[in-house]
């Protein structure tokens, strides 16, 4: 292969891939669940899938069941699944693409069903935030470089480099996610487990498991469980008052400004689905996911949008008015610092959450 040549290929590779990073919600979606089906795969090829007794496997599945049909109403485009794995630790995992593992340690170990639905619960919230993505673009580098290296060196794709990037993978997922990633996921299964019809204690009852397994040095294999969190004091505290304060906490998470906070993220990743996902049951029930992507102001927005979205854009909300179950919020997008765009949508509080019931409109 001549140099020229490899010089233009490499070019051209990193231009796609940057594009990719930059732009590609649908590539980012593969990503995930390619990721998500071999991390799957490793698990099982390692420890094997649980054999559990009929009856109690109908027990997990319907409890697994009552969570994940409430959490689709938060995250409809995910379709939740689980597998329990045979290993004897207390841990959980959300692998991406709505799968997450259960291990027979965990099982056997929690004392009853609420414990166990706010873990799943808690895994589940891991999902529904997304909090996966930026894990993805990690990989999503990590396959650039690895591309752009054949092509420096040999000129030639290493296809054995798939297992590689995939073991690199299955490590970043495993290392966990944020102290606020986290906090934010404890706070999920409290809700989730209220709605499911579960004590939305259980978390607390989890943690309070967690300290006894903690100070008993032969069960230290038990604690893989929220490990990179070892302070299970403040996590039975702030749990505990939450769960106490389940109704102020309700408004405090499903509130006007994470609502606009998931439409903005969408509206800049040109996620329609996950925009659309924002929207009221009335506003789904009129317009299909097409229907709302043709609408004439739709196309106003995205228009306005991409004159100003690039890599420099921030934005801020605002919650400019509330009254009991309805609410309005300002969205200001800023390019280079300078004031581009301002947003205004109207919002009502539903069973499932802040559902935004008009706009945007423009100000």
């Amino acid at each position: 292969m001549s140099r020229k040549y490899k010089y233009c290929l490499t070019l051209v590779v990193l231009i796609t891939l940057l594009l990719t990073l930059s732009y590609s919600t649908v590539a980012v979606s593969d990503l995930e669940k390619k990721i998500s089906k071999q991390n799957m795969k490793l698990y099982i090829e390692k420890y094997g899938v649980a054999d559990l007794k009929q009856e109690e496997k109908e027990e997990i599945d319907n409890l697994f069941h009552n969570l994940s049909s409430e959490a689709k109403k938060d995250a409809p485009e995910l379709k939740f699944q689980y597998r329990v794995i045979d290993a004897p630790v207390m841990n959980a995992a959300y692998l991406g693409d709505g799968r997450m593992i259960l291990f027979k340690g965990l099982i056997e170990e929690t004392e009853n069903n609420n414990q166990l639905a706010a873990i799943i619960a808690h895994e589940l919230g891991h999902g529904v935030n997304g909090d996966i993505e930026e894990k993805l673009e990690w990989i999503q580098t990590i396959q650039l470089g690895t591309l752009l290296a054949d092509l420096a060196g040999d000129g030639e794709i290493n296809e054995d480099q798939s297992s590689q990037i995939a073991s690199i993978a299955l490590n970043l997922l495993q290392k966990g996610y944020s102290r606020t990633q986290e906090k934010d996921a404890d706070y999920y299964s409290v809700f989730l487990t209220k709605r499911a019809g579960y004590d939305h204690y259980g978390a607390v009852g989890v943690m309070k498991l967690l300290k006894r397994k903690s100070e008993a040095p032969t069960d230290s294999e038990l604690l893989e469980i929220f490990s990179e969190h070892p302070n299970l004091d403040k996590r039975i505290n702030y749990l505990t008052e939450l769960a106490t304060k389940v109704e102020a906490a309700d408004k405090y998470y499903y509130s006007p400004i994470a609502t606009a906070r998931r439409f903005t993220k969408g509206l800049l990743k040109e996620d329609f689905q996950e925009v659309y996902a924002t929207y009221s049951s009335r506003v789904q029930k009129q317009l299909s996911l097409a229907q709302f992507k043709e609408q004439k102001k739709f196309k106003t927005v995205q228009q306005k949008m991409n004159a100003v979205n690039n890599n420099n854009t921030t934005y801020q909300i605002d919650l400019r008015n509330q009254v009991e179950d309805t609410a309005r919020v300002a969205v200001l997008f800023n390019k280079n610092n300078n004031s581009t765009l301002g947003l205004a949508l109207d919002l009502k509080k539903s069973n499932y959450g802040w559902k935004i019931s008009n706009g945007p409109t423009f100000y």
